[in-house]
Order: C-alpha cells, then structure tokens, then sequence
C-alpha cells in the first residue's frame, strides 16, 4: 500500500506549485460612479478605492461640496418701499458673512427697484473693501410704481452671469409687499420695456382706460374667492395661463395710471388717442371678467420668473411684507406662497432682527442634521468596525465602539449625545434583513467643511469563471436630513461599483509528482495464488497526457486531463522484481490501459489537478504465467558451491559430485575424494600442537 505522507506532501507541494496559477484580480484605477448628487444645495457624494490584494474597497460617503473653500453668490432684490428695519436686518446677515469669510469666498449683488430696475450693486465679493458700497446699496430707497417682475429678472440675471459658481451656490432674496401691476426689464432710460394692461372702464357716461390697484373687482365679481385662490400659487398659476395671453394680447408700454377721455368724449383729441390707443390695446368693458387685469397678469409674470430662477437650480427665498395686506391682501398672499412653486417663502416677521438666519444658514450650511442608511449586498460584507473612520474638513474625529455594534464619534454633550454615531446590523433590521448601518448626524454640515465617513468592504462572492466584474458596493445609500431652513428631504448616494479580472487559467501539464499524488497501481496474477500482489507508485513514463485549457464550468474548473496509463511497464516491473522464475504476460481479458479524468480547480477551497468525479485512484492490472496447475518449489541451496563453481567453470572434475550422505564416524575413508596423504599430514600436524601446549603448561607451573 502506498505510503499516505507521502501522498500528503507530494499533494500540498503540487498546490502550491499551481498557486501561481490563480486567477488574476487586474484592479480598476478608478471607480465607477454616476459623480457627486447636487440638491437643493446639498450635495452628497459616494466613492469606493480599487479593490486591493487581500480584494478590501475602502468607500467614502461625503456630505458638503468638495473644495478647499466655498464660493456663494447672494442677490438681494429690495422692492423700493423695503422698510429700515428689514434692510438693516440684511446689513446684519452681511456682519455674520463678514466673520466667515477667510473660509467663504461670498460675493453680493444688490437689486433695487420700482417701476424700473436699480442693479445698484453686481455681484461683488465680500471684504472690508467692498462692504460698505454693499451696506448703502442695501439702504438706497426709491419711490413710483412696483415692477417685481423686472427685480427679479434683474437678479437672475447676475447669478446667470457668474459661470463659476454652482448653481447650488447661488441664492436670491426677494423682500416685497407684493403689490403690482407692472411688467418688463424695466431697463430703458425712456420707460419703453415697463408694460401693463389698460382695461376699460365704464363710469357715468364716460369712459377712462385703467391701469392700477384698483381694477380686481370689476374683473372678479367675488373677489374674496378670488383672493383665497392665491394661498396655492402652484394651483393659481395652473388654473390662470390665460394671463399669459392677455399679456401678449392686451400689454401696453406704461405711461400713467389712468386715461381719462376730454371733455368732448371719446373723440379724436382725448388723452388716450392721443397716447397711441387704438381699440384692441385695452380690455374693453364689456370682457373685463373674461380677462385678467394689470395686477393679474403682473403677479403671473413675476411669478414666472420665480420657476426660471428655481429652475435654473438657484436657492430662492422670498419675503412678504405686510404693509398693504388690509387694502391688497392679495399682495403678500401671492407672495408668502411662492415657495409651492418652488424655494422657501413666508412673511417678513414682526421682528425683523435674525430675519435673514435662514438665508446665511443655507449659504454656511448643507444640512441642519440627518441620517444615512446605508444597504450593503450580497457581494461585500464590512470588513470590521474599527475600519470606520469620520473626518470634518479632513480633521479626524476619534470613534469609540460601544455594545459591540455602535460607534460614537466626538465628544458626548451635557444630555450624553454624541455628534456623530454609526449603529451596525450585520443581519439587518425587522423587515429588512440585508447587512447595513445607519450613520446618524446631530449637528449641522458645513459646507466648507466636508463631514466624509470611511469604511472597508471585503468581496466575499467572488466569481471564478474568466471575465471583467463590476460589481456594486452597495444596494443603496439614502440622506434623509433637515435643512438649516427647517425643510425635511431625502437624497440617494450614487452607487459605486469596483472592477476585476478573472484572468482564463492556462496551466501547465500535470507534472509526475502531481500525478503520482493522485493515482497508484495493482499488478495481480490470474493464475495462481501462490504468486503475490505487487503494488507500485505512478511509473514514470508509463502515462500519457492530454491537456484541454478551455474548459471552464459553473464550478470553476479551469481546464481538463486526460491521463492514459500503459499497463507494458507494470507488467515488465512485476517480473523484474517478484523473481518467480517465470516471465508474467497481461491477462487477455485485461485492457492494455487505464484512462482517468482530472480537473484543474481554481476556487475558495482548492488550487490545482484533481481526480474528476467519478473517477478511481488506482487500477488493477492482471497477468498471468504459463504454467496454470503447478508452481515450481524453490531450489535446495548447494552446500558446496565451490565446488559447482568448479564444475562450472571446468576446474572440477567432470562430472557433478552428490552431495553426500552424513557419515558415523569423524574419519574419512579411503574412498573419499580427499587425498589420504592430506589427511596424514593434518593429524600429525594437530598431534603436535597437543604435545607443546602440555610442556608449556609444565613450566608455567614450575
């Protein structure tokens, strides 16, 4: 029987003889990724490092923008009867904005407007050079007609113009009392490009065209439904694009308020003829329910330039002041709605100090607080806690672990909460058993500071079969968080997914001592017990070897074998030592060879050739002899094989002596072969030597 170690070592030093032979993980240089989410000024991000060789991915989840320093643009846009106290609360947002600005590079634009647009101030970075242009454009008053629309296309305007700032970077604050009824850029020196709608009106026989505040009646019958329709801007702007019509139908350039006709009637040389009216430019008297009016179609327009501005990606906050709401409550109704079309809205508080928090909050800020879920799949697994790791603005923030699967960063307040905690659940949570954690945030982002949380995945279902993988690190990573302005939202993380190579096998030939591992031999006789079982190792030569290095199944097997043994030298092997006199030849119902199957196996468990299923580890080959009834006894030895050498060589005689027979007596006869002569001369000789050792023995005495 084959020696087992020696089975043993000859295997483990053919595995390692193919462990070269693995297959290869070529690892991505970058990772793949849809790039970083930008939302309502958050931005979130997730990236994941190239697998290395132990085939560990370190990912990254990162909240805030990624630069050294953050860039914002503010715009405020002032209606022109903007009262002290609100200007100066703005004044103190900019004091805040002036203590930030070694790690904020903020620049500020000032619109100021009535009828027509006062750009008193482009955007212009913030610092002690500049701050006090900023602070009197942010005083500066003016009077005559309210064109909103115009303020705000103004303040779009300088945000569209500076390309090198985000979108999300970008804010617009609007403060009005929200009553007008003028439209256009509201630019031109001569007042060309200030439109409004001229609607008719007919009083005690004579007739006046009316552009102003006091036309809402007469186009709505039941005003105070009509007023409540403004409480949802998004429903109000869908149920009225009527107005656009009018607007491109009945708009006219603004001169005053009210044509009156002369004293003779609607004749030729009345002020309205004589301002360029000719019938159609108004809303005749008898349509005025059909049609919106000035304040209408002023509202609706503004309101238009809102969505472009929230469109466009920029932060958008508008403020109502509540100085007409008893004469126009219509006016800051539309105004405090703005945000259901988008942005943040609400009326100017009765106190005004801190009024602009929110706004240089969103500018300072990402996110008030928040928490991610992060769902890993079936591919990876998290390596071990003490791979997570929390940096703000690339500062370590030390982690302790605590009951076994939380971890809380930074130092604990005066109620025990911490900062940051990452709580782990390797088999999930009740109706999501998938492997995730949830990484909880306590206080706010800012966004010059990026808050980046680092863990390590290991690849645990790795595939074998030859072929480039991508797979993802995660199922999804969600940013459920409150805004610094108290708006609740929800962002997903991109999906990074990291790449390797499962190279096609191509190994080498089974070698002898990887097959002589494997596989051993029998040699038995057919035709008599007598002779005995011969087992042997693989005998080199004896074998011959096919090779197939596509194959490549579901197992992972790499490449097949086919090894043909020849029985020719067993048989010459089981003559040359068994020394039964007679020459053995292969049994004839025995096949000249034996065919086994290997496998190359490159997997979790095992490298190298192996035995197929199925297939056996030694064969039986079967001879037999000449003789089938009686075997030869072995020879008696010759007693005196000097003498058959004699005889064999020609020295003896010649013919072969027996053996002879044993004698009673010491003495040979005469008869013998041996000289009697030779026999004489050795009895004297031993007479002798008695004789000398009887005198020697005499004198030792004496």
């Amino acid at each position: 029987m084959k020696n087992k170690a020696k089975r043993i070592v000859s295997a483990v030093c053919a595995l390692a003889m193919c462990a070269a032979m693995l297959p290869a993980a070529a690892m991505a240089e970058e990772t793949t990724t849809s790039g970083p989410v930008v939302k309502n000024g958050v931005t979130i991000d997730k990236t994941a490092t190239a697998l290395d060789e132990n085939d560990q991915t370190n990912v990254t989840l990162t909240i805030g923008a990624e630069q050294d320093q953050t860039v914002s643009d503010v715009v405020f846009v002032l209606d022109k009867s903007v009262s002290t106290d609100i200007r100066e609360s703005a004044a103190a947002m900019l004091d805040e904005l002036m203590t930030r600005v070694g790690e904020n590079r903020i620049q500020v634009g000032v619109v100021v407007f009535n009828k027509s647009v006062h750009a008193s101030v482009p955007l212009t970075e913030l610092n002690k050079e500049s701050y006090d242009t900023i602070y009197n454009a942010l005083m500066t008053e003016t009077s005559s007609g309210t064109n909103i629309y115009a303020g705000l296309k103004a303040g779009k305007d300088l945000l569209d113009a500076d390309t090198s700032v985000d979108a999300s970077a970008k804010h617009l604050v609007l403060v009005t009392d929200g009553v007008t009824y003028l439209w256009g850029d509201g630019r031109a020196a001569d007042g060309s490009d200030i439109y409004t709608i001229y609607s008719e009106q007919s009083g005690t026989g004579e007739e006046s065209l009316n552009a102003g505040n006091e036309m809402m009646k007469a186009h709505h019958p039941d005003v105070v439904a009509y007023y409540a329709e403004f409480d949802d801007m998004a429903a109000w702007m869908t149920n009225h694009t009527q107005y656009s019509e009018d607007a491109a139908t009945y708009q006219h350039v603004y001169g005053e308020g009210q044509y009156q006709p002369d004293e003779k009637g609607q004749g030729a040389d009345s002020t309205y003829f004589e301002a360029g009216f000719v019938d159609g430019d108004y809303i005749p008297g008898e349509e005025l329910t059909q049609h919106g009016n000035a304040n209408d179609v002023a509202v609706y327009m503004a309101a238009t330039v809102w969505q472009e501005i929230v469109a466009a990606g920029y932060n958008a906050y508008a403020y109502a002041e509540q100085d007409y709401v008893e004469a126009y409550p219509w006016g800051p109704t539309w105004v405090e709605n703005l945000s259901d079309l988008g942005g943040s809205s609400g009326a100017v508080p009765a106190e005004t100090d801190g009024m602009f928090d929110s706004v240089k909050s969103k500018i300072i800020y990402a996110i008030a607080s928040g928490t991610v879920t992060d769902v890993i799949g079936d591919h990876f697994d998290v390596s071990n806690l003490n791979s997570f790791e929390l940096t703000v603005g690339g500062q370590s923030v030390p982690g302790t672990v605590v009951d076994g699967n939380t971890i809380n960063f930074g130092e604990a307040n005066e109620n025990g909460g911490f900062p940051y905690t990452v709580t782990y659940y390797p088999n999930g949570v009740e109706g999501d058993p998938r492997e995730q954690f949830v990484w909880t945030i306590n206080v706010p982002v800012e966004n010059a500071n990026q808050l980046q949380l680092t863990y390590t995945l290991q690849l645990v279902n790795k595939e074998t079969k030859p072929g480039t993988y991508t797979p993802p690190t995660n199922v999804s990573a969600t940013l459920e968080y409150t805004s610094t302005v108290g708006d609740k939202g929800s962002l997903d993380f991109p999906v990074p997914h990291v790449e390797y190579t499962v190279e096609a096998l191509t190994p080498k030939d089974p070698t002898y001592d990887e097959l002589n591992a494997l596989l051993d031999a029998e040699v038995q006789c057919t035709t008599t017990t007598d002779h005995a079982t011969d087992h042997t190792d693989l005998l080199d030569g004896s074998y011959d070897v096919t090779v197939d290095a596509t194959h490549a199944d579901s197992r992972g097997d790499g490449a097949t074998a086919t090894v043909t043994v020849n029985s020719d030298r067993y048989v010459q092997h089981y003559n040359d030592n068994m020394n039964t006199g007679l020459t053995h030849t292969l049994a004839s119902n025995t096949a000249s060879t034996w065919t086994v199957q290997l496998v190359y196996v490159a997997n979790e468990t095992a490298t190298g050739w192996t035995l197929a299923d199925g297939q056996e580890s030694k064969a039986v080959f079967y001879v037999s002899c000449p003789e089938t009834t009686t075997v030869p006894s072995t020879p008696t030895p010759d007693e005196h094989p000097d003498i058959a050498e004699g005889i064999a060589n020609g020295t003896w005689g010649g013919t072969p002596t027996p053996t002879p027979t044993a004698q009673t007596t010491a003495i040979p006869q005469t008869s013998d072969d041996l000289p009697l002569g030779l026999l004489i001369v050795v009895a004297i000789a031993a007479a002798g030597a008695v004789c000398g050792l009887v005198v020697l023995r005499k004198r030792s005495k004496q």
